[in-house]
This record gives structure tokens, sequence and C-alpha cells, in this order.
């Protein structure tokens, strides 16, 4: 019994590897961008948590209340402007993810609507 070869004839079995490469080509952008979040992400929490205990060194070795209040200060505000530039790398790589011919307005959603005359 002859196998069919050619994906337009009837009982055609597609072999799995073949499957699994149909899928991972068009997915392939979207996984790596995943790891590219990933990367980001874990290497930043890295960042951070070398600062947080940092701090606590910092807050070990104050002399006096006012060291402590400087040593919090400096924290938490180097924190807001590193949590502010992370979520912005995040929300670039996340960008690139979306496909070049999505544009704004072009669901049909976005199309203007005749005013209605009566109340539903």
């Amino acid at each position: 019994m002859r196998v069919p070869s050619n994906p337009k004839d009837p009982g055609f079995v597609r072999p799995p590897w073949q499957s699994f490469s149909d899928w991972w080509t068009p997915n392939s952008k979207a996984h790596q961008t995943c790891i590219d979040l990933s990367v980001e992400w874990q290497a930043f929490i890295g960042r951070r948590i070398n600062q947080d205990l940092h701090l606590f060194r910092e807050l070990c070795a104050a002399g006096s209340p006012n060291d402590a209040l400087h040593a919090w200060s400096v924290f938490w505000r180097q924190a807001v402007l590193d949590y502010g530039e992370e979520y912005s790398a995040i929300a670039k790589l996340a960008a690139s993810f979306v496909p070049d011919r999505v544009t704004p307005g072009a669901s049909a959603d976005a199309l203007p609507r005749p005013p209605q005359s009566k109340a539903a």
C-alpha cells in the first residue's frame, strides 16, 4: 500500500516533526520576545537585590538617625527611577512583539458609526 506523500492527497498524515516546525515558525517571534522579557526581568531583579542588600549594610553602619534617613531616601529615590526605567524597557520589548501589519484604528470598532436615531 502506498502512503500518500502529497499534503493534498486524501489520507496524508503529516509527520510529527513537520507539525511542530509548522507551529514553531510563526511563533518564533513570540518565543524570542518571551525569552528577552525573561532575561531583562531577571537581570533587573538581580541588580535590585544587590541594592537592597547594600541598603541593609548602610542601615547597619548608620551612626545616627539622620544617616539612616539619608540611606532610606537615597534608596527609595533610586528604586523609583530603576523601576520606571525597567517598566519602559519591558514595554519596548513587549511592543516589539506586535506584528508590523497592525496599525491603530485598523479594527472595525474604530470606524465611525452613524448616529442612532432612536434609543434601543
